[in-house]
């Protein structure tokens, strides 16, 4: 696949010249990705991978995460998950 393929992608979208729902669409034959969705995905998935390497080499960067993590937790609303009416086995809540 061609970086200027995927670039022509990318500017039609920010420019407007495409919706991103419209983008996702040609992306796709009968479910399955096309070539460019595919490198697209696969150029997705750096940022991830790096995130991962770098949580599993380097100790600040755990500790770091784990107090925004803690952080985020202790300002969210506590919400009681029984309220909700769930049609199967109840899934696991941090929360709960």
């Amino acid at each position: 696949m061609d970086w200027n393929d995927i670039l022509r992608v990318v500017v039609s979208i920010s420019t407007g010249e495409v919706r991103a729902y419209d983008v996702v669409r040609m992306l796709q034959r009968d479910g399955h990705p096309t070539a460019l969705g595919e490198a697209i995905a696969m150029y997705g998935r750096i940022p991830k991978t790096l995130h991962i390497c770098s949580l599993a080499a380097e100790e600040a960067y755990r500790r770091d995460i784990k107090g925004s993590a803690t952080s985020r937790r202790a300002a969210m609303p506590v919400f009681n998950c029984r309220v909700f009416s769930w049609p199967t086995a109840r899934p696991s809540c941090a929360v709960c």
